[in-house]
Parts: C-alpha cells; structure tokens; sequence
C-alpha cells in the first residue's frame, strides 16, 4: 500500500478532535500529505422551485460552517486546513477521495452520525463498503498512532491474505509485531454433530495443522509473526476477544472471503468487527 494522499473527513464533534490527531500522528510516519474535508448538506433541489428564500437560507448555512470550523480548529494542537463540501456525505467524500487520487482513508467510526452512540454510523458504513481506497475507522479516544501489534484474522481463503500485504508494510513502518488468526467457527461443527475436535487435545491437533496452511511469504521474514488458531461459536467476537486480550493496536481485514465467512462486504463478520472493534480497524477491498 502505497500512502501519499490520506483524506480524513470530520464532522465537527467533539470526537472529531481524536481523528484528527491521529491521522496527524499515522501520517507523520509516512510523511505523507494530508487532507481534511468537511461534508454539510444542503436542502433537496425541489425546494428551489418552492421556497424563494432558499438561496439566503443556504448563505446563512454556508456561514454558520464557517464559524464551526473555526471554532473547531482552535481547539487542536495544529493548524490545519480544512475543506467544505456540500451535498450528500458519503457520495462527496467518495468523489473527494476520486478527485485528489487518496490512497488512504481514516474516519471516525461515529463520525457523521445523528446520535452520540459510539457504534459505527450510517456514512460510515457506506464509506468503507464503496471506497476503492482502504479504511482506516477510528474506534474509541486515540489521539496517536501507536502501532505496535497487529491483528490479521485470516479464513484461510486467498483473498483474506490480502489484509496481511497490508499488515505486513505497517508492521514494517511502525515496527509492529502480526498476529496472523484463524477462528475456527465452532457452531459450524455442532450444526453437523462433528464431535471429533471438541476436547482440547483434538482441538489443539488441529490447530497445529491449520497453523502450517497459514500462508506466510519468505518475503516476510524481516517481519515478526505469529500464527495463532482461536475456537468460538462467533468468528467476529473470538477476533474482537483476543484484540482485547492482546492489546492490539490495529485490525486489518479483507473484505471478501470464501466458506463460511461473508463474502460480501459488511457482512456478518467484517460488520461485527467494525462495530465493536476496541482498536482502529483497516478494511481493504478485495475485488473478485
């Protein structure tokens, strides 16, 4: 992955704050250019034909923006400069992302949202499900990139290696350490009455065998990684589980996969992590 653009959209909010510090912080380490856009909406077109006093309506929003974000800035440890754009928000940041060639995108996972739930919002989702780019989604109130250990959940398809490309030039950038994981989905045994793999000693015989199909390239031996083959009735919960249990400080997964993960993005699995991830998560897509 090759970073010399970073677009990070921003709404405004308090936690806006974080997701701008830490893109300053990731796109330091690359030293890299980055761009800040902020998206407001504008009333429907059908309006125009029916309220003549729209236009003075839309000078007054435009006005407003400007001293949100002026007041926005003041409260960061930098200057930044900080784009406008109007319309609808996922569409303006994804053309954002066409018009200036962005490699890399980082937003908040609540970022846009018309609540303060911290789940990942609405926009969000269409953002990371449409982008060409990879996604790096912002959970929780890290202010600074510190990568130091990374989680790469793998079905063992080709297409999940695809997220440890990726891991493995952060690992090297930031000298990270990989945890390269297989959840083997254990309701998918019960649901077939397979009882062989359910004590430990059988269960740990086959971790040792899908631990040597865990694909690692020689080209990767300047890298530090770990296989590891984790059990759970819940792929996403067994990922979200050991990233606490591990302090992990990144997720990076693919967004299409064969067998019994989705295969398409937002599925069942990548959904799950992305919304109760306690750590930044990067989604590349995978195209068939």
């Amino acid at each position: 992955m090759q970073i010399n653009n970073i677009l990070c959209p921003i709404d405004l909010s308090t936690s806006a704050q974080n997701v701008v510090k830490y893109a300053i912080s990731f796109a330091g380490h690359y030293n890299t250019a980055i761009r800040f856009v902020h998206v407001s909406t504008h009333p429907p077109e059908v309006y125009y034909r029916f309220f003549p006093d729209v236009t003075g309506y839309l000078k007054s929003l435009e006005d407003d923006v400007q001293v949100q974000i002026e007041e926005f800035k003041k409260k960061l440890p930098e200057a930044i400069d900080i784009n406008v754009r109007y319309g609808t928000v996922y569409q303006e940041i994804l053309q954002y992302t066409q018009d200036e060639a962005i490699d890399l995108i980082i937003l908040a996972a609540g970022g846009f949202a018309a609540t303060h739930i911290p789940v990942l919002s609405t926009e969000s989702q269409k953002v990371i499900r449409k982008a060409e780019c990879p996604v790096l989604t912002l959970h929780g109130k890290r202010t600074e990139a510190r990568i130091k250990r990374i989680l790469c959940p793998v079905d063992l398809s080709d297409r999940s290696y695809r997220a440890l490309d990726e891991a493995v030039e952060l690992a090297r950038n930031f000298q990270a350490k990989i945890y390269l994981v297989h959840v083997v989905e254990m309701h998918e045994f019960k649901k077939r009455r397979v009882k062989a793999y359910s004590s430990d000693e059988a269960f740990n015989r086959m971790s040792e065998m899908l631990k040597s199909e865990m694909k690692v390239s020689d080209q990767f031996s300047d890298v530090e990684i770990e296989r590891v083959v984790r059990r759970n009735v819940d792929a996403a919960a067994e990922i979200v589980n050991y990233a606490k249990d591990q302090e992990i400080d990144l997720i990076t997964l693919s967004t299409h996969g064969h067998g019994y993960w989705p295969r398409v993005l937002l599925g069942s699995v990548t959904e799950k992590v992305l919304q109760i991830a306690p750590c930044p998560v990067l989604t590349i897509r995978v195209k068939k």
